[in-house]
């Protein structure tokens, strides 16, 4: 089990992102949970963390509803709300609910218009679809907003 002491906020951030790339959600989660008793952890980020664990875990309903709940609370203009946004969507796409998943990818572009990530998701969506058209559309936008930087 991972003890983390005094580790400084990064830190915690930064283990729980390594386990959850190395398999370890199980062992991510108890992270998460030990966290909300640091001081200067924020909630809402844990929230983010826990509903991505949950996600690792294969449990994309209960990651759907405490994303729903973060992005309720969450005044407009956070910068957690497109990261909050992009687990959404990869929930809904768990789910099978490519609806959904296109709403929450929309509303990511919203908040942040180069966001790779969901541009090239929302292409994939749209070419799955028999949209080529919209899902050209979505691929160049993804390339120019990377050869912008």
């Amino acid at each position: 089990m991972s003890r983390m002491g005094d580790a400084p906020v990064p830190d915690v951030l930064a283990r729980l992102g390594w386990l959850l790339q190395h398999g370890k959600a199980d062992e991510a989660q108890r992270l998460c949970e030990q966290a909300r008793q640091q001081p200067g952890m924020d909630p809402a980020v844990l929230d983010l963390w826990l509903a991505r664990t949950y996600l690792h875990q294969g449990r994309a309903r209960e990651a759907v509803d405490l994303l729903g709940a973060l992005q309720a609370r969450s005044p407009a203009g956070t910068a957690l709300l497109a990261p909050v946004g992009m687990a959404l969507a990869h929930a809904w796409r768990q789910l099978g609910h490519a609806q959904a998943e296109r709403l929450s990818l929309e509303q990511v572009l919203s908040i942040q218009p180069g966001a790779f990530l969901a541009l090239l998701r929302l292409g994939q969506l749209w070419q799955a679809e028999g949209q080529a058209e919209a899902a050209l559309r979505s691929y160049f936008a993804a390339i120019y907003h990377v050869l912008q930087i």
